[in-house]
């Protein structure tokens, strides 16, 4: 009888082990933060750049972690640009497409490269776009959502 129980115990042990080793692997965490809306000026106007209005919308990091909230992997930094596109451009893009595209009806010369996240159409017709791309930790750390993009910060050579 003792036996068993050692037997039984030793496999409830063994259970608890794997589930928690898989549950540290799998774990993540989510964060939402609510902010008000960054306006894009009017098309046409260009930034300090000398290139089409752009602004940074939104500033992120991402980190796996895993369980008891260990970090697993590299810190990413991305920023969030909102610019015009042409009219032409609103139907042949798609929210996690590479961005630029090949397409040459959607050509700007906004200087980002990244992966579409959103967009919409300007009343004027425009498409507007809003790529994310990833930036250095010291380049993150200069830039503010309403900024013009390519961000003049002294790490962000883009």
């Amino acid at each position: 009888m003792r036996k068993e129980i050692m037997q039984i115990l030793a496999i409830a042990a063994g259970t608890a082990v794997i589930v928690l080793g898989v549950m540290a692997f799998m774990g993540t965490t989510v964060t939402t933060e609510v902010h008000p809306p960054v306006d894009l000026p009017e098309p046409g106007e260009q930034g300090p750049a000398g290139t089409p209005a752009a602004v940074v919308v939104d500033l992120h990091q991402e980190t796996e972690t895993s369980f008891f909230g260990l970090r697993k992997g590299e810190t990413r930094y991305l920023v969030g640009v909102q610019f015009y596109g042409p009219a032409a451009c609103t139907g042949l893009i798609s929210v996690d497409a590479p961005w630029p595209v090949p397409d040459g009806e959607c050509a700007t010369d906004v200087p980002i490269a990244g992966v579409v996240t959103g967009g919409g159409i300007a009343a004027t017709g425009e498409a507007i776009i809003v790529v994310h791309t990833e930036v250095p930790s010291a380049c993150f750390d200069t830039i503010n959502r309403g900024d013009w993009w390519p961000s003049e910060g002294p790490h962000c050579n883009y």
